[in-house]
């Protein structure tokens, strides 16, 4: 034999020996700290999070994310002070697995690096009082870390069948997203989080004020894409990202201020040769019956535009879009090849954004042959 390959295979297996000596002993080390370290996690959480923590079980796990060391909890559920009234968690989950730091361990610290939630849920509301378990969204600073600002810090995240609902009866909104798998991971600056994201969500719907219907109703959203949150204005900023929604590309961009006690929004989205059945299937029923007054046979290009009311109420929801050479049907007049500009606009002034009910359609450039 080679004496380099013998020398290669004899390093090979030194260095597995020692990995396993090490892991054995790192075993043999966090065995004899179960108890700590599970009382440790216990405190930390009840001392961190701003409601009711319950839970069935906590674990140490070896082998799940092997060499590394995860305290697994079982039956997770937050809680806000009113729960035994509306009976909604804030935030529940069969399980959540927490990945910590080995070198950490030996200091008797905990150093969450990685958290994984499974079949779980996030339920955010409003009641029509004006009351909201928004509060939990805060988590307090627990003695131990005052010193230390970045034990704590993640490095990602995976979310797995978590469903996201976000309901305001006060303000008549509605949010139901239901995240497949949402694969997270975080770049902390000092005053901002960059946050890169593989996503696949199924949207149940997105109400901006339920009287006027759902969005996006039972549709898929899949994507990688990253987004920043800003720990000053309390802002989430996403700036043209590519997403697939029911398949096809989209390009969307969003800015979500959470400092408010009514959230303002900004979302813009825009896609190019699309069937005008699939853009109205995207619509709430009512405004999608509005467009329906008339049939296009060809692709479209458009875009969308959806800001929230300064006061909370009706969202101002515009739209244009661009045809070209289509075959265009109304209940009064068929074109063969017809080429138009249209708009849609929830208000009769565009630039305003408030509560009144005013819709109009408008069609500009038109030609056909």
């Amino acid at each position: 034999m080679n004496k380099y390959l013998r020398l290669v295979i004899k390093g090979t297996i030194i260095l597995a020996t020692l990995l396993l000596v090490g892991y054995a002993a790192l075993v043999v080390y966090v065995s004899a700290n179960k108890k700590f370290i599970i009382n440790k996690f216990d405190s930390e959480i009840k001392s961190t999070v701003n409601g009711n923590v319950s839970y069935s079980d906590i674990k140490i796990n070896f082998f799940q994310n092997f060499p590394k060391v995860s305290v697994v909890i079982h039956k997770v559920m937050i809680a806000d002070s009113m729960f035994s009234q509306h009976q909604h968690p804030f935030f529940k989950s069969d399980k959540v697995v927490i990945q910590i730091g080995i070198p950490a361990l030996f200091k008797k610290e905990l150093a969450i690096s990685k958290v994984k939630i499974s079949n779980g849920s996030f339920y955010l509301f409003t009641d029509s009082s004006g009351y909201s378990n928004s509060y939990l969204e805060q988590l307090k600073k627990p003695a131990s870390q005052k010193n230390d600002a970045n034990k704590m810090q993640l490095e990602s995240g995976t979310l797995e069948n978590v469903n996201f609902i976000v309901v305001n009866e006060k303000n008549k909104s509605n949010y139901d997203v239901y995240a497949k798998k949402l694969q997270l991971s975080f770049d902390v600056k000092d005053e901002s989080l960059n946050i890169s994201t593989v996503a696949l969500l199924f949207i149940h719907g997105i109400a901006f004020y339920e009287p006027d219907g759902v969005f996006l109703k039972e549709k898929t959203l899949e994507g990688k894409f990253d987004f920043q949150y800003n720990k000053l204005l309390q802002e989430i900023l996403a700036d043209s990202i590519s997403v697939k929604i029911d398949g096809h590309p989209f390009k969307l961009s969003l800015q979500l201020a959470l400092k408010k006690d009514a959230p303002e929004f900004d979302l813009k989205m825009e896609t190019k040769n699309i069937s005008y059945s699939s853009i109205k299937s995207l619509l709430s029923p009512k405004l999608s019956s509005a467009l329906s007054v008339v049939n296009l046979d060809s692709k479209i290009d458009a875009e969308a535009r959806a800001r929230s009311a300064a006061d909370g109420g009706k969202p101002l929801i515009t739209a244009r879009w661009n045809v070209k050479n289509a075959k265009l049907t109304t209940p009064f007049f068929k074109f063969n090849k017809a080429t138009f500009s249209a708009s849609y606009s929830s208000e009769g002034d565009t630039n305003k954004i408030g509560n009144g009910t005013k819709r109009k359609i408008e069609i500009t450039n038109f030609s056909t042959d």
